[in-house]
């Protein structure tokens, strides 16, 4: 029983795991694998200098730091999509800048709305009515501002 003991304490049963946890995240992807592989590296290193931690000690160790790892990691990798979302939202709403249209309903108040491509749009604008010649000036979110195209 010493001898696993031993071998399950030893740093080199740790970087093991972290071996195979990086050979899963090259197989799977996703960042999850790599965050707990970097925790069992960090335990190889801790039971390397503190050859006296038993198993139960190091794997709780484990599991505190692979779930701090993975909170991180995922809190990071969520917000790395949402810029990519919103930069992509960015890109597609900015093709809509010097579009023409006709009015289908007038602008009072400032305010109309459109069906563009499939999507109503909100209108924001001086006052005009309906089938004046419009160019979107600006792109909001959810909104198109607009102005008179003098012809």
């Amino acid at each position: 029983m010493d001898t696993i003991e031993f071998w399950v304490s030893s740093y080199w049963f740790w970087f093991g795991i972290a071996t195979l946890l990086l050979a899963l995240e090259a197989a799977f992807g996703g960042f999850m694998f790599l965050a707990t592989s970097v925790a069992a590296l960090a335990i190889g290193g801790i039971s390397h200098f503190y050859p006296q931690f038993g198993f139960p000690i190091l794997l709780l160790f484990f599991m505190l730091l692979a779930s701090a790892t993975l909170y991180f990691t995922s809190t990071w990798v969520e917000a790395r999509q949402e810029k990519n979302r919103e930069l992509q939202r960015s890109a597609i709403n900015q093709h809509y800048l010097g579009r023409q249209f006709a009015l289908m309903d007038p602008i009072h108040k400032g305010l109309s709305s459109l069906n563009i491509d499939g999507i109503i749009w909100q209108l924001r604008g001086d006052d005009a009515p309906a089938g004046t010649k419009m160019s979107v000036v600006s792109v909001g979110d959810g909104f198109l501002e607009v102005a008179k195209i003098n012809s």
